[in-house]
Parts: structure tokens; C-alpha cells; sequence
């Protein structure tokens, strides 16, 4: 593995639909997770009380609802993010430029963008590692384009 480097005209190698279909399951995978989460929170409320999501007096259990909420919804949100993750790393692939330095570039300078508009500097941190898991998660199904 290089920092900068990777094989030249790598989208080949990785393929169109191994790139897509990594880049959807890293966006969906947390909206997975969510959505069992939320079931079984209410499932564990128990017929008969009266309680669903978001009745229930138990601060700590409210905010782990409201988690799994967000989780499943993350998709609405991150969904623009993976996009250009997506289309990043096949131009990047492309050119042979998609080493694990450049990954924690790209995901930065993305997370950097949804920082300017948010306001909150920790998604620079939070793209950075998104885009590194997901080069890495290619590098393990393609490790011949890396």
C-alpha cells in the first residue's frame, strides 16, 4: 500500500459494480443498524405499557432512541457524501492517485465542505475516516487495484 500511489487506471480493476455497491453499503449500513435498533427498543417496551419511542421517562434509553432514529436516517443526510466518495475514488482510481494519504485527503476536504455549511469542525475528522474505511474496504475486495 502507498500513501499517494495506487495502480494506474485502477476503476477497471475495481470495477463499476463492486465501486457502487461498496460505496451503498457503507451509506446504508448505518441506517441498518438504526432501523434494528429503533425495532427492538420498542419491542423491549413491552406490551401493554403504553410506552413507544420517545414516552418512555428514561433519559438514557430516550437518547438511544433518538441515536438509532438519526442512524436511520442517516442515509437523507450522508447520502450527497458517499456520492462524491464514490465519484472521487473512481476518478482518483482512474489516474492511479488513490493511495491511503489521498483517501484521508479526499474524505477531509469533503468533510471540510459539510463542516463550512453545518458548522461543525468534527465532520473534517469524520470524512477523513469514512473515505479511509471505505478505500480500505476496496483494497480488501480489489486488493490488485491498490
Amino acid at each position: 500500500m502507498s500513501l499517494f500511489v495506487s495502480t494506474p487506471r485502477g476503476t477497471r480493476l475495481i470495477g463499476a459494480k463492486t465501486l457502487t455497491l461498496t460505496t451503498l453499503a457503507w451509506c446504508l449500513v448505518p441506517s441498518l443498524i438504526g432501523g434494528i435498533g429503533w425495532i427492538l427498543m420498542d419491542l423491549t417496551a413491552g406490551p401493554g405499557t403504553g410506552q413507544s419511542l420517545g414516552q418512555n421517562g428514561s433519559p438514557g434509553q430516550s437518547a438511544l432512541q433518538m441515536l438509532f432514529y438519526l442512524l436511520f436516517l442517516s442515509p437523507l443526510i450522508l447520502g450527497p457524501f458517499w456520492v462524491a466518495i464514490g465519484i472521487g475514488t473512481a476518478m482518483l482510481c482512474k489516474y492511479g492517485a488513490y493511495g491511503s494519504l489521498s483517501a484521508v485527503i479526499w474524505g477531509a476536504f469533503l468533510g471540510g465542505g459539510a463542516a463550512m455549511t453545518t458548522g461543525i469542525p468534527t465532520l473534517i475528522a469524520i470524512g477523513a475516516i469514512l473515505a479511509t474505511f471505505h478505500r480500505f474496504t476496496l483494497a480488501l475486495l480489489r486488493p490488485g487495484a491498490f
